[in-house]
């Protein structure tokens, strides 16, 4: 978890938010010394200007299936 904020705070410090942020766009890299977290498919992703808020909607949709 630390990491995951640690990259969402990265990214917002640049203005960057990513709107469709869940577990399957968050992957572990390890190169035999260090787990590793990366965020991935900015997609929807959006550079917000100082004092700019978004209003739209945006994100995966759930789908309810009956089995």
């Amino acid at each position: 978890m630390k990491q995951i904020f640690a990259a969402l705070h990265y990214c917002h410090s640049l203005h960057v938010i990513h709107r469709d942020l869940k577990p399957e766009n968050i992957l572990f890299t390890n190169d035999n010394t260090v787990l590793m977290l990366k965020i991935i498919d900015f997609g929807r992703s959006k550079i917000l200007k100082p004092r700019e808020f978004v209003n739209d909607l945006a994100g995966t949709v759930l789908v309810s299936v009956n089995l």
